[in-house]
């Protein structure tokens, strides 16, 4: 997305930089609000709550076009994705930890803070490749290769945040023990 709003609307580095803050605003505010939420209803609620909205935010990106400009195209859906991740990590990291015994919660913290960043860097090590492997057959035309990279790789995001969707439709083992606050 950093490559479409700079590369193709046209933006500086930096107004690319503030035209993300909206982003950010959304994933503060999603995970101020999140552990109320999940006092009441629990982690897997928040977790489905949170996967469709960013499911919803990344099909809304594969629409964008050379003509996609910045309120119509692109706010709306980081705004989507950014409370979806907000709901996703305090849901995710409160499942993840709930049953855990005092004495190993550091290790259990780490490992899950470990998973996290590697889970991302492979995300983006394989989104990257697909756009890049898809604009590279247009080599010819920069700006349509380019967007049909991006599409390409919102297309593989969509796959990415639907499976995060139906892993967190399905319903824990039996006898599991993830409860509320």
């Amino acid at each position: 997305l950093t490559l479409f709003v700079q590369d193709i609307m046209g933006f500086s580095p930096l107004l690319t930089g503030f035209a993300f803050l909206p982003t950010t605003a959304a994933v503060v505010a999603a995970s101020r609000i999140a552990p109320r939420l999940l006092a009441q209803a629990g982690p897997r609620p928040l977790m489905i709550s949170g996967a469709a909205l960013t499911t919803a935010g990344m099909v809304w990106l594969r629409q964008v076009s050379p003509s996609t400009g910045y309120l119509a195209g692109i706010l709306g859906p980081v705004l989507l994705f950014g409370l979806g991740a907000g709901l996703l990590f305090v849901a995710v990291t409160y499942a993840a930890l709930a049953g855990v015994q005092a004495q190993e919660s550091g290790a259990a913290s780490g490992l899950l803070n470990s998973m996290q960043q590697v889970g991302g860097s492979l995300g983006v090590a394989a989104v990257v490749t697909v756009a890049g492997g898809a604009a590279a057959g247009e080599e010819h035309l920069h700006r349509a290769a380019l967007v049909s990279g991006i599409d390409n790789a919102f297309t593989l995001c969509v796959f990415f945040t639907v499976c995060v969707l139906l892993l967190a439709l399905v319903p824990p083992p039996a006898g599991a023990q993830v409860t509320r606050r």
